[in-house]
């Protein structure tokens, strides 16, 4: 299974001293090294970020009941044994963690920097310091982290695991010895998983890929008639061709998610089919990334943001399925 979490670092952004000949036209601007965008944001939705939680609380927890009973046919006569209703209820608990950062700064390095970047070195550390806890939820968010009791997106216990149908090529379950038939029927195998395992309490709306599968998928090309005269690419065809949009009426979401690949069992890619809300997944977020106030040192200032959120968590572990081999 992959553990990695991938933002790198770049070898030739090394020293904050430059030296240029005088005879280099120097840009004003700053040129940020390009890192991957955050797919935590797209795997929760802004609506199962739950920040309505006490940010003194250590763990968050969700109440769920349930009812059971079935009414029953009355003969005449005695009416002694008319059925009873009942109802339990359980719960489920999820750990918050409180984190933070820092950043120092004395007043030359403060003065070295505008004078030598025309910047400010504090707002620059602040930008910094936001970041560096964007990270943290993004590797909890994915992968965990045992120590504080979180659980990942990627390897969540209590998800049942199938593998792929291997109609490929040579009886393969990739992606790449198959057709684009072949990868939709995948793709409606695991809707239709969910839905019939969960007696059509779930039915999947969103379906998480990694990145070449994704490609793969939209751009394969997929016959629309009999005479094959008309082609779409497979993803256009799977967005509407589907079940849950035959029975649901929405297009189905299709995310593509770099940290899947690798992400299954031995190494095997991983697909997630997911039926989303704020029902059945959430993070707890009590307290966003907050800056403090500068902090004074001799001749400078200390700097520290601080956050609390819980762990990812899939309050219905049947409304998700992971689905190797892909």
């Amino acid at each position: 299974m992959s553990t990695n979490f991938t933002y790198g670092s770049q070898g030739n952004v090394t020293a904050q001293e430059l030296a240029f000949s005088i005879y280099t036209e120097v840009d004003a601007a700053f040129f940020d090294v390009e890192y991957p965008d955050k797919d935590w944001y797209k795997v929760v939705k802004e609506d199962q970020v739950n920040s309505a939680i006490n940010p003194g609380a250590t763990s968050y927890a969700a109440r769920i009941r349930d009812r059971q009973g079935t009414a029953k046919f009355i003969g005449k006569g005695p009416v002694n044994d008319i059925p009873k209703v009942g109802q339990s209820i359980g719960a489920i608990e999820v750990p918050l963690a409180f984190s933070a950062v820092g950043a120092t700064l004395n007043n030359e390095d403060a003065r070295q920097y505008q004078f030598g970047f025309n910047s400010n070195l504090a707002q620059d550390l602040g930008e910094c310091m936001r970041e560096a806890c964007d990270n943290l939820i993004e590797q909890t968010t994915f992968f965990g982290d045992p120590s504080v009791g979180f659980r990942g997106f990627l390897n969540y216990d209590g998800i049942t695991v199938t593998t792929a149908a291997a109609t490929g090529t040579g009886s393969s379950t990739k992606w790449s010895q198959k057709t684009g038939t072949q990868m939709v029927k995948d793709v409606n195998d695991a809707l239709t998983k969910v839905w019939e395992d969960s007696k059509s309490v779930f039915l999947p709306n969103c379906v998480f890929l990694p990145l070449a599968q994704y490609s793969l998928l939209a751009n394969t090309p997929m016959a629309l008639s009999a005479e094959a005269s008309t082609f779409a690419s497979a993803l256009t065809y799977l967005k509407v061709n589907n079940l849950y949009s035959n029975i649901r009426g929405g297009e189905l979401e299709i995310v593509p998610i770099r940290y899947l690949k690798g992400a299954g069992a031995t190494g095997a890619d991983r697909m997630v089919v997911q039926d989303r809300s704020k029902k059945n997944q959430g993070l707890p977020f009590p307290l966003p990334y907050t800056v403090q106030a500068p902090v004074p040192v001799p001749l400078g200032a200390e700097f520290y943001a601080e956050q609390k959120h819980g762990s990812y968590f899939i309050r219905q572990n049947l409304s998700t399925l992971y689905v190797d081999g892909i």
